[in-house]
C-alpha cells in the first residue's frame, strides 16, 4: 500500500526543525551544563513537544486527504479518521491479496484444545454432520478436502506439513492450527485416514 500525501511545506519544516531540536537537547544535555543552558533546554523541549503534537494533528489531516494506492489500484478511502483510513487501505489490501481468507469465519480462541477435543470425542457421527450439513467454516472444509480427494486421486501423499504451507499461503492466508484443525475434523467425519510411518493412526494416537 503508498499513501501519497500532497505537498505540504509546513510539514517538512516542522519535521525537519523536531529532529534538529531532538539531536541538540540530546548533545548538549550535560549533568554538568550551566544553569542557563539547562533552562534553554527546558524550553527547547517544551517548544519540541507542543511541534510533536501539531505534527501529528497535521498529519492525521493529511491522511484524511491523501491518495492512497492499493494493490496497484487507487482507493477511495473513505474514514473519520487517520487511523480508520490506513485501516481500511490495509483490510482491502488483504482482502485482495487473500481472497479466501474469509472461508474461515469462525476462528478457535484455542486451536489446539479444539483439535485434542476433537479427537478425544467418542461421538465420530457429529463431525461427519457438521461437514456434511455445513459448520461455521463449510467452505474451508471443503476447500481442504477436494484438495486432499484430488491428490489421492491422482495417487499423490498429502503431507501435512506441505498442507499446512499450501493454506497459509495466498489466495488462502490460514494459520497453521485452524488448518491442522480443519483437518482434524475431515479425519472424525470419516473423510480421510491419517498416517505415520505406513500405520493409520486412531484418534487417541493422533492427539496433540
Amino acid at each position: 500500500m503508498v499513501i501519497k500525501l500532497a505537498d505540504n511545506p509546513e510539514l517538512g519544516r516542522e519535521l525537519r526543525t523536531l529532529l534538529q531540536t531532538e539531536k541538540y537537547i540530546r548533545l548538549k544535555n550535560d549533568a554538568s551544563a550551566p544553569d542557563n543552558l539547562k533552562t534553554i533546554l527546558n524550553t527547547r523541549a517544551i517548544e519540541n513537544r507542543e511541534r510533536n503534537n501539531r505534527l501529528i494533528a497535521l498529519l492525521e489531516t493529511k491522511l484524511l486527504e491523501s491518495d492512497y494506492y492499493v494493490f496497484g489500484q487507487t482507493q477511495q478511502v473513505k474514514a473519520s479518521s487517520a487511523k480508520n483510513a490506513v485501516i481500511s487501505g490495509i483490510n482491502y489490501l488483504v482482502e485482495n491479496i487473500y481472497s479466501k481468507l474469509g472461508y474461515l469465519k469462525v476462528l478457535q480462541d484455542e486451536p489446539l484444545r479444539e483439535i485434542s477435543a476433537i479427537l478425544k470425542s467418542n461421538d465420530i457421527g457429529q463431525y461427519s454432520l457438521k461437514v456434511e450439513g455445513g459448520d461455521a467454516n463449510e467452505l474451508a472444509v471443503k476447500e481442504v478436502k477436494q484438495f486432499i480427494d484430488l491428490s489421492t486421486t491422482n495417487n499423490q501423499k498429502v503431507l501435512l506439513h506441505e498442507l499446512v504451507e499450501r493454506f497459509a499461503r495466498r489466495p488462502y492466508g490460514w494459520g497453521e492450527w485452524e488448518i491442522v484443525l480443519l483437518v482434524t475434523r475431515l479425519f472424525m467425519a470419516g473423510d480421510l485416514n491419517l498416517m505415520t510411518d505406513g500405520s493409520a493412526l486412531t484418534p487417541k494416537d493422533a492427539v496433540v
